[in-house]
Formats: structure tokens, sequence, C-alpha cells
């Protein structure tokens, strides 16, 4: 994922240091758009603005807005008591699909996939569900001081 091998099955807190550690990925929220920084493989500095939509505690993620290429996000988020911490909270399918849109992001900006190609498209899509039986994740943010 995102240039990173690692199996899930045996998934360590190294493993997600990799992909998540605050120097490789970052979020920015605002009223109508989250902008998520991160670092593939390759090293290069990637932001991207997705419009988002949040019903109560439900946030969409409408990746599809920058590229119809990208599928639709669900995650439920809340802030703790004192403000310091964000929650979010992903099902498997929104998982599957948040992690593939991103692993589609670097294929297309690699130029090894083209928007047009709606077979290798739903090959990315595939093969991420194809890793992941089943899994509900929980990421905590704590806010930069």
């Amino acid at each position: 994922m995102l240039g990173h091998t690692f199996n899930m099955a045996n998934i360590n807190a190294g493993n997600f240091d990799m992909m998540f550690r605050s120097e490789l990925f970052c979020v920015d929220l605002n009223t109508n758009t989250i902008t998520q920084h991160f670092l593939p493989a390759n090293g290069q500095d990637v932001a991207i603005e997705i419009p988002i939509t949040v019903e109560g505690n439900k946030v969409t993620l409408d990746l599809s807005a920058e590229n119809p290429a990208y599928r639709k996000v669900d995650m439920y988020m809340f802030q703790d008591a004192d403000n310091s911490q964000l929650h979010m909270y992903m099902h498997t399918n929104d998982f599957i699909n948040y992690f593939a849109n991103m692993e589609l992001y670097n294929l297309l900006a690699a130029g090894e996939i083209t928007a047009g190609n709606t077979t290798a498209i739903e090959k990315v899509y595939t093969d991420m569900e194809a890793r992941i039986e089943s899994i509900n994740v929980s990421f905590v943010f704590k806010a930069r001081k």
C-alpha cells in the first residue's frame, strides 16, 4: 500500500508507523474540505484537498470530485471533551476504498495507469479488497501545539 509492503495478518505498530507517522501523513480539516498530506514511497510530498459532507458524526470524503475513478469514503468523527484529539472510525468497505483511492492516486500520478483505463482502476479496488478480509479501524489524531 502506498509503495510500502507489509502483511496485514502480521501487522505491528512499526508497520503503521511507516504509513502514518506525522512526517509521512497528516490531515487538515476545514468546514467543507479535508486536506490529506502524505509521502508515498517515492518521497514526493502529496497533498489532496477532498470535499467533505458532514451529517452529525458521519463525514463523507468525496474523492470522486477530484477524479471520477475514486470512490467516496464514509467515516465517523468526534472530538474528545477538551478538543485535543480527533477520533476517526471506518468500516471495512470504507477502509478498502480509502486505501485503494490512495493507491490509485499514486498509480495515476506515476503514469502506471490512466484515468480512462477502467479495467486497471477496478483491479486496484479488487486487489485491495482481496488483501483485507475484515477490519474496523479507528484513528486518533492529536492536535499540534
